[in-house]
């Protein structure tokens, strides 16, 4: 292997720069009060939890003191010259006794910033750097981890001419004396993006990408082409509306090693999926961009913490094109710009999909707990290699009581986790010299106006992928869709599409005719009813299947402040090889205001799914909801809110309770008081959650507040029964 390792050196900051740095900031802020901004939290807290399990018990208690401190530093040097400069000091040391057993923990984390840009509308240069240094003692033992990232950009933006864009990153990772940890990477991204022609554009981006593990002695470099271009257009008076595009992307994996060469292959996804539902099994996933953004920083609209705002299981999912192998997935998350206490991350249990269609989905794997990286915030979830095209990961959101396991979490502001990205990985892929993968993507849109009365369109698309590498994998869709729609009178609407869609990969053909009509009425401007009926029969080379479907939505305001809605409908699939499916659905629901100060919702769903196949008895599933919430505002400053939910599945019953108050007894809400209870009770493991907390909160001013909280929690279950109370005094200071 050829030796590429540097000197060890020691990171550019250590503790006493970062106060150094800090210090520096502060000097600034005093000459320039208006260009820095700051902030001060502390917090003590403590926990004090009986566990009983077998017939022992346990006790424990945890004092906890937690100080951040942070400061940040924006100024224009010059008109197009910006400097941002920023540190952040963080400390938390945690005292516990269990069985008069005494342990104490102290992590500490230093994370200065700095960023120099050039900004002007022809052009950017800027630089940053910054260190993110996590220490972390027990007793008798003691950690350090640090990681360095270098970066710059360098982008031109002529007008009338090609946009030229450079990106290079540097990011190594490491522990105290370089043992366990060694890790380098650098990354190097030049794109250009041109529009030669009105509505033609071109778009070409290179890139390198060398990992380093010096402990491990393996090397990894990887480069990629990525080329695309994409055309649209309207012709003949907007009758005629024409897409094309045409994307290459290549690959070429090299690895370094004294064994046997093995790479770790990322895999090409063309789109990102999500829902939030926890039927987990039949339904599709919805398309969500930003899963597969690249961007590891922005949250993808998928919450995991608290609170949960959106009951229901996560599904968070990848649409890989066509079939490939995969073994492991990377899930990013996000929380309050810093790593997630282990914890909390511990605490999730992932399990695996796959499906063929994104319709039907089948448990592959559960990973608990799931490996996370708290330098890059990243769980990695490795599971045995499938071959999927579709593959999602379902998730749970954290719970009241899971959140308790971590008194750095517990005491956050903000206890919300968002998910930013999901990748997917083929681990230990054997290489007798540099690993080659082509894929070609290629897309024709073609939509016609036929007729204007009634409205008829006809739409044409083709789309094909081909990845050429570790095996050939190749599909292709070619679709024909004819659409009609009229208004027949002012409150009677309805449209109708036929079509026929021809498909191809490695397994042979598919061929699938669809054909549907919705119908909609508004025999009131408060009313609206909907009947829509869909329908598709597939040949493909194991079977013929046909589906229906047909569901009515009705929606109307009955009174002034009371709204309801009532949905309902059934599908059915069936297969030559003789397995049948039909499923029924029931939505019903209203929301009243008897008057301007109360609002009460009621919600009511019921589900039946029925499989049958032959020689086996059917598998019924039933599955109804129940939930009513009423919100009373008796005065501006007094909020009540309460909530029950149960959910029955077949002969299982989940129960939810929620009751919450807000009072704020000086105008101005200077001063405010909650309280909260907040009941759980799981049946399939007969779980009963109880939580109430308690808090005031005096806002000082605009930019300080003092609150103070307590917390009872008690979880019982068949294997143990815990409860836990604790108190918590915070202070923030904002500048």
């Amino acid at each position: 292997m050829r030796n590429r390792y540097v000197q060890h050196r020691k990171p550019l900051l250590s503790g006493t720069g970062a106060c150094s740095l800090l210090f520096f900031f502060w000097i600034a802020g005093s000459a320039a009060a208006n260009e820095v901004t700051g902030y001060v939290d502390l917090i003590s807290t403590y926990n004090e939890t009986d566990i009983r399990s077998g017939g022992r018990s346990r006790h424990s208690e945890t004092d906890g003191f937690l100080q951040q401190y942070g400061l940040t530093l924006n100024k224009a040097l010059y008109p197009k010259l910006f400097l941002l400069a920023n540190g952040v000091f963080e400390k938390n040391r945690f005292d516990t006794t269990t069985d008069g057993t005494e342990s104490v923990v102290t992590a500490v984390r230093y994370r200065p910033f700095v960023d120099l840009t050039l900004r002007d509308p022809l052009f950017t240069a800027g630089a940053n750097y910054g260190v993110q240094e996590v220490k972390r003692e027990t007793s008798g033992s003691s950690s350090r981890t640090t990681s360095e990232t270098t970066s710059a950009v360098l982008s031109w933006r002529p007008s009338d001419l090609p946009m030229l864009q450079a990106r290079w990153l540097r990011n190594e990772v490491y522990d105290q004396g370089r043992t366990n940890i060694d890790d380098e990477n650098e990354i190097f991204a030049f794109t250009t993006l041109y529009e030669p022609a009105d509505r033609l554009t071109l778009r070409y981006q290179y890139t390198e990408d060398d990992s380093l593990d010096k402990i491990h002695d393996v090397e990894q470099k990887t480069r990629a082409h990525d080329g695309k271009a994409s055309y649209d257009r309207s012709l003949f008076n907007t009758r005629l509306a024409l897409y094309t595009d045409y994307e290459m992307i290549r690959r070429e994996t090299e690895v370094f090693t004294t064994g046997s060469p093995e790479a770790t292959v990322q895999l090409f996804a063309s789109s990102g999926l999500s829902l939030v539902n926890d039927n987990t099994a039949s339904l599709p996933l919805e398309t969500n961009p930003a899963l597969t953004n690249n961007d590891t920083s922005l949250p993808a609209g998928i919450a995991i913490g608290l609170p949960t705002t959106t009951p229901g299981a996560r599904n968070i999912g990848l649409d890989l094109g066509l079939d490939q192998e995969v073994s492991s997935l990377a899930v990013w998350v996000g929380w309050n710009n810093t790593s997630l206490p282990a914890e909390i991350a511990n605490v999730f249990s992932w399990t695996v999909y796959t499906s063929r269609d994104n319709q039907t989905w089948s448990p592959w794997a559960t990973v608990f707990p799931a490996v996370f990286d708290p330098i890059r915030n990243r769980f990695e979830l490795r599971f045995p290699t499938v071959r999927t095209r579709y593959i999602k990961v379902v998730v749970r959101p954290l719970t009241q009581a899971q959140a308790l396991a971590s008194a750095t979490f517990s005491a956050a502001a903000d206890q919300q986790i968002f998910v930013t990205e999901l990748q997917a990985f083929l681990a230990n892929v054997p290489l007798n010299g540099p690993l080659t993968t082509t894929t070609r993507i290629g897309d024709v849109v073609l939509r016609a106006r036929l007729l204007n009365v009634p409205f008829v369109t006809y739409d044409f698309s083709y789309f094909t992928v081909v990845t050429e590498g570790i095996d050939t994998r190749r599909r292709s869709t070619l679709a024909n869709i004819l659409s009609a729609s009229e208004r027949f009178d002012d409150r009677l609407t309805g449209s109708a599409r036929v079509g026929i869609e021809r498909s191809s990969d490695n397994g042979g053909e598919t061929t699938g005719y669809l054909y549907g009509a919705t119908l909609n009425a508004t025999p009131r401007i408060t009313v609206s009813n909907v009947l829509t009926y869909s329908g598709r029969f597939e040949r493909t080379p194991e079977s013929e299947v046909k589906s229906n479907a047909l569901f009515l939505n009705n929606t109307a305001r009955l009174y002034p402040g009371v709204d309801a809605f009532v949905s309902g409908g059934a599908s059915f699939e069936a297969v030559d090889t003789g397995r049948r499916s039909e499923s029924r659905t029931l939505l019903l629901g209203a929301s009243i205001v008897p008057r301007p100060k109360i609002t009460i919702t009621p919600n009511y769903s019921e589900t039946r799914t029925e499989v049958r196949v032959p020689d086996e008895d059917p598998v019924v599933t039933k599955t109804k909801r129940e939930d009513l919430s009423i919100t009373y505002i008796p005065v501006p400053a007094l909020y009540l809110a309460v909530s029950w939910s149960i959910i029955r599945q077949d002969d299982r019953a989940d129960r939810m309770r929620n009751y919450s108050v807000t009072w704020s007894p000086f105008s101005g809400g200077a001063l405010q008081l909650t309280a909260s209870y907040t009941e759980n009770t799981q049946s399939f493991d007969e779980t009963t959650s109880k939580l109430l907390t308690e808090s005031v909160r005096w806002n000082v001013s605009t930019r300080m507040y003092l609150m103070a909280s307590l917390f009872k929690n008690h979880v019982d279950s068949l294997s143990q029964d815990q409860r836990s109370s604790g108190a918590s005094l915070e202070f923030r200071y904002t500048f």
